[in-house]
Parts: C-alpha cells; sequence; structure tokens
C-alpha cells in the first residue's frame, strides 16, 4: 500500500510540474528566441542529472558505456532534447499557447502508429477508431471550430506542433529498452541536446539577446520544471507502480490544470473549440486502451 501511495504521489507532482510549463514557455518566449530558450533549459536540465548521478554516486556508469554504443544516445539526445524542442519551442512562438499544447498532446495515438511501423505491432481493433476521434480533434482545434470552412489561421504552426508529436512519439519507439540506466541515459540525452542546440545557435548570433530577466528565470524554470524534475519524478512513478497504468491515467489532469494556467495567467481566452478538441483527442487515447485492456484480457 505504501509503495502504491509513493508511486501516486510521485506521478501526482510530475503531472503538477508539466502542468505549468506550457505558461513558462510563453513567458520566456516573451523576451528571447525559441533557441536561446532551448540552450538555457537544455543546460539546465544537463547539469540538474549531473548533480543527480553525482549524489547519487553513478557518475562512474558514464565512463563504462563503450565507445560503439554511444550511437543510440547520440540519437536520441538529437531528437529529444534538440529537435523536439526545437520545433515545439517554434510552435509555442507561432500559436496561441492553449492551441500548441493540446495539438502536441496526440501523440500517445502517433506512438500506436509507429508501434505497428517499427516495431511489428498489430492495429488492434479499437486503433483505428481511436486515431480517427484524435484526428477530428486536431480538426477542431486547428480551424478554432470551423471545421466545414477548414480554414487554419496559422497553418505552419499548427504543423510544428503536429511534428513536434511525431518525434517525441519516435523518441520513446527509442526508450523501450528497459535495461538501460534511466538516469545516465536522462543526462546523456540532455547533454547531448545542449550540445547540438548550443552549436546551432553558435551560427545564428542575432537570437542571443535575453530581453528580460523574468525570460531567464521562466527559461531556467522550463529546465527544470519541463525537462529534469518531472522525468525523475515519473520514472520513480513507474518504478514503483504495480503497472504502467496505475499511475499513466493522472497524465489526463495535465492539459486541464495547463488551461487553468493559460488562463489565469497569461490571460489567454480559452476557446470552445480548444476545450471541445482536447476532449477528443482524451476520447481517442482512452479508446485506443479498451484495445489495450481487451488484449490483456
Amino acid at each position: 500500500m505504501k509503495t502504491i501511495q509513493k508511486s501516486v504521489i510521485y506521478a501526482l507532482l510530475a503531472v503538477a510540474c508539466w502542468s505549468t510549463v506550457a505558461t513558462a514557455f510563453k513567458l520566456a518566449l516573451a523576451g528571447m528566441s525559441f533557441m536561446m530558450l532551448l540552450v538555457i533549459s537544455s543546460f539546465v536540465a544537463a547539469v540538474s542529472f549531473l548533480l543527480v548521478l553525482m549524489a547519487k554516486k553513478e557518475t562512474p556508469k558514464l565512463f563504462q558505456i563503450p565507445l560503439p554504443k554511444l550511437g543510440k544516445p547520440l540519437l536520441k539526445g538529437f531528437l529529444n532534447p534538440f529537435l523536439y524542442y526545437l520545433i515545439l519551442f517554434k510552435a509555442y512562438d507561432l500559436l496561441p499557447a492553449q492551441e500548441a499544447l493540446i495539438l502536441n498532446y496526440v501523440w500517445p495515438i502517433i506512438l500506436v502508429v509507429f508501434s505497428v511501423l517499427f516495431l511489428g505491432q498489430k492495429l488492434l481493433r479499437f486503433d483505428i477508431p481511436s486515431i480517427l476521434i484524435c484526428f477530428f480533434g486536431v480538426v477542431v482545434i486547428a480551424t478554432q471550430g470551423n471545421v466545414f470552412n477548414f480554414q487554419i489561421d496559422n497553418a505552419l504552426g499548427t504543423f510544428l506542433a503536429l511534428i513536434s508529436s511525431l518525434i517525441w512519439a519516435l523518441y520513446w519507439i527509442l526508450n523501450m529498452d528497459k535495461k538501460e540506466e534511466a538516469r545516465v541515459q536522462f543526462f546523456l540525452g540532455f547533454f547531448i541536446g545542449f550540445i547540438f542546440s548550443f552549436v546551432t545557435l553558435l551560427f545564428f548570433p542575432e537570437n542571443w539577446e535575453i530581453k528580460t530577466n523574468q525570460s531567464l528565470m521562466a527559461a531556467i524554470y522550463v529546465g527544470l520544471f519541463e525537462m529534469s524534475i518531472p522525468f525523475l519524478l515519473w520514472q520513480m512513478a513507474l518504478t514503483k507502480a504495480h503497472s504502467t497504468a496505475a499511475v499513466s491515467r493522472f497524465i489526463f489532469l495535465s492539459p486541464f490544470l495547463s488551461l487553468m494556467l493559460i488562463s489565469l495567467i497569461l490571460k489567454e481566452e480559452i476557446l470552445l473549440s480548444s476545450f471541445i478538441g482536447l476532449l477528443l483527442i482524451i476520447a481517442g487515447i482512452l479508446v485506443q486502451g479498451l484495445g489495450k485492456k481487451e488484449k490483456i484480457n
């Protein structure tokens, strides 16, 4: 019972962290470029993970990784945080926070498609309906409810938000190996991602400016409460839970809490189309989950 309670506490703390970051993204982007935000936040995350490794006396494990096996960490670090957050931050730069937040939330359904394409898994009975429900939710959000006119106000921002979901799903396909040391992999990924982002920023010196201290603090906050602390909390929640499903359901709280903060802090008017689209996407994810339960039974 105590183990179950701990897993729930860790999961809720992770969700609480993730619920705040859509607002933090916008506050940071108000005073710096999306590239600069990535450099600062990935650096903060890498340092955080290094401190954890030092506290756990696990830093020697970094030097025990054979050179031929560094290819996978390089690829994962390129995908996340570098490419994923580079595209996601640009989407937030272009879109209202509520739209970027929800469109990025379709990744569980993309993960299903990738599992079929790359892992050879079979489509279950509920997979196709769940994909169609989520797709309709995306259409509702992208058109702001004008589904019959199908006029997208910001096609590039919408496209980038959806591409970020695709990259996030691909990243988790590469993380299916449960034998890997989680904390070591987190540090390697974010350190490699920081190197990629820093080198990229060198080619765009006009993006170095930080206009306000508030934006700088928001960027540091993103590194802590989006990229590092909740990763560790979620990993501990999964480790202590009797099943992934026992804690995964709490992730559905995150977008609703995020919308509340977006409304309260950023003063964005939450559109009815955003709320309906979110409900459709979550409904699609839940329908897809019925297929998994049916397979287990």
